[in-house]
């Protein structure tokens, strides 16, 4: 970022016309029109193949791959695992997957009962049959977790299985727990489909899996603005849904979001899980920090925070005519100068 533009535009200004350093240069701006970018013919790595870039936000999956199919797009992002077939069957399109970095889950917040009791979260986890909500929902595209870490984060034990669907067992620990007859709560999240292209049919399936053991839930479904203060504030009672984007690659960044006090832990810390959390920060040699890392996992799989649920799959629709182009499982879409596009 260059100093002197900045302090010379300001920063809503320079939000409007931004200068930066990569391979395309800031043409013009029409909010939740269009954002057009020209190549940059100096770019250091060499100029990009393809002239320019029009980014356009289409809210609707359908209208994305609606504007796929007619060729108005060439890249159509966060598609939902129903539109899947539809590329698939069209021609001259095709769908690519990113995996591994980001993950759906159930926030607990235990400053509340009942889910200050340990039994309770392990319940919870215990109620929800993931595998089915994958393949039912999610297509098949996803993987059950059953820690905070994505498959890709660095920090993440492949030893570490996923809770098993036991209802049986959930019902039991919600006895030990003083709960022989379940327990009403709530459930926050987004509006619509979410992250995951399918967030609301995940919270009604999730919503019936709890009410066989006794748990009943009401859904409290919102707009992006109302969700974001609702996810952060420590006095939410009951569940929130929340997906977790690991653009660092490295499971403190989720630790930090989430679970470390003298970050941000909306729902759930302790001190044992911050000493945790501060010794793997402090330590330099990468396999004992990897350790400490794998250690906070199995921590964390035990005491169950969250309701551990799925890594989400980003789903993009391709046209053919494009090369050189790689699907990132951070949600991230790079156009390098490696990439084409055929006439």
């Amino acid at each position: 970022m260059p100093k002197v533009v900045y302090e010379e535009l300001g920063s809503e200004q320079f939000s409007l016309a931004p200068v930066g350093s990569g391979p395309f240069s800031f043409v013009s701006w029409v909010k939740d029109v269009e954002l057009r970018l020209d190549a940059f013919d100096d770019y250091w790595k060499g100029r990009p193949q393809v002239d320019g870039l029009s980014l356009r936000p289409l809210a609707e999956a359908t209208s994305r791959v609606s504007a796929l199919r007619a060729g108005e797009v060439h890249i159509a992002t966060d598609l939902p695992p129903d539109q899947v077939a539809v590329v698939e069957g069209a021609e001259g399109i095709h769908i690519e997957n990113g995996s591994g970095l980001t993950q759906l889950s159930l926030a607990m917040n235990s400053a509340f009962a009942p889910f200050d009791d340990v039994r309770v979260r392990q319940a919870v986890n215990y109620a929800i049959d993931l595998d089915l909500i994958i393949e039912t929902i999610m297509g098949g595209r996803g993987e059950a977790l059953g820690q905070p870490f994505a498959p890709n984060s660095f920090g993440f034990d492949p030893s570490i299985a996923p809770y098993p669907y036991d209802p049986d067992k959930a019902k039991s620990l919600l006895r030990e727990a003083g709960y022989p007859e379940g327990f009403t709560t709530q459930l926050w999240s987004r509006s619509g489909g979410g992250v995951s292209g399918a967030d609301d049919q995940v919270n009604q399936a999730i919503t019936a899996m709890l009410a066989e053991v006794g748990i009943t839930v009401e859904i409290n479904a919102m707009e992006e603005s109302r969700y974001s203060e609702v996810s952060l504030d420590a006095t939410t009672p009951g569940f929130v849904q929340f997906s977790n984007r690991d653009a660092l690659g490295d499971g403190d960044f989720i630790l930090g979001l989430w679970f470390d006090s003298s970050r941000r832990s909306p729902f759930y810390n302790t001190p044992e899980l911050d000493s945790m959390i501060r010794a793997q920060v402090e330590e330099t040699d990468r396999d004992t920090r990897e350790k400490l890392l794998r250690d906070i996992a199995a921590h964390m799989h035990d005491e169950a925070p969250v309701g551990f649920l799925f890594t989400i799959d980003t789903i993009y629709g391709v046209s053919d005519r494009v090369s050189g182009w790689t699907s990132r499982g951070d949600r991230v879409v790079e156009i390098s100068v490696d990439t084409t596009l055929a006439d």
